[in-house]
């Protein structure tokens, strides 16, 4: 009997999702973009498909470039603003274009 409990209540951990979990929701994206000598577009359209309406979403400027195509177009950085609460919250790669972002409102 232990054990059932003990399997129920990992089991009931387990499943529970982060994303269930207490937290503001990004109610939109305002802007986002990658830090380019010359542009690169998408980064915008991925960030409203993988966060719009999540706690958190990680994002990385590779998912819309190579790592080739950033560093031909001299790319530093890039940068995701969601929404929460009605005010824009800037989050940003500095000087590491490679790096993967964790979006969420908490700042």
């Amino acid at each position: 009997m232990f054990k059932v409990c003990i399997a129920l209540v990992v089991a009931t951990l387990a499943c529970t999702s982060p994303s269930l979990a207490k937290g503001v929701v990004m109610e939109d994206i305002a802007d986002a973009g990658i830090y380019c000598a010359t542009g690169i577009p998408g980064l915008y359209e991925l960030a409203v498909k993988r966060c719009k309406g999540k706690t958190s979403c990680r994002i990385s400027a590779t998912m819309v470039a190579t790592k080739q195509q950033l560093r031909q177009n001299r790319c530093t950085g890039f940068f995701v603003a969601p929404i929460c609460q009605g005010i824009p919250v800037n989050v940003e790669s500095r000087y590491d274009v490679f790096k993967t972002l964790l979006v969420s409102c908490k700042k």
